[in-house]
């Protein structure tokens, strides 16, 4: 089963379901693959934020902690109040599994200005553009992102954008302000 993994910045998009896609520089994910979602994948576990877990969540975590050598969470699994009950809570780190609905490829270059911030907005992104006319503070922006990640020449690159309708599975409520 293919992994996708993603920055901590995401992690709340990624659990609320806001974000549904993401863009990649190769096409190794395909239509109807089933993609098992994680937080930074090669960050050490217990380096991750704690989320409250859903029931799925809690099944998923007792076989782990059960089977494999995952990491107890250093005090007796904490509890979070809930008016209604008590709900486990865990690492981020294996958010679930989702379905490949769609895959297409892109060069940012060639794609028409309102296609690109509707295209950096279902990727999680504060728009295209780095400009803010404001002249306030803002999210970042996709250009701005892949400029950090991948240099000045990112946009002449092929992409592969990559979408998913949801959870089958999702081990983790979002953090809720």
């Amino acid at each position: 089963m293919p992994a996708l993994s993603f920055q901590e910045m995401w992690l709340d998009a990624l659990l609320s379901g806001r974000k549904k896609q993401t863009t990649r520089a190769n096409d190794r994910i395909k239509v109807g693959h089933v993609c098992s979602i994680y937080n930074e994948q090669r960050k050490r576990i217990i380096e991750k934020p704690i989320r409250q877990l859903t029931p799925t969540g809690v099944r998923m975590i007792q076989s782990k902690l059960c089977s494999d050598p995952y990491p107890i969470y250093p005090d007796p699994p904490e509890m979070v109040s809930n008016d209604l009950m008590f709900q486990h809570v865990y690492y981020a780190h294996f958010l679930g599994k989702v379905e490949i609905i769609d895959v297409q490829s892109m060069i940012p270059s060639e794609v028409s200005g309102e296609d690109l911030d509707a295209w950096a907005w279902a990727d999680g992104f504060d728009g295209f553009s780095i400009l803010d006319p404001l002249g306030g503070e803002h999210e970042i922006t996709a250009n701005e992102w892949f400029k950090q990640q991948y240099g000045d020449d990112w946009m002449d690159r092929t992409w592969y954008v990559i979408r998913w309708d949801g959870w089958l599975e999702r081990y983790f409520e979002a953090n809720v302000e």
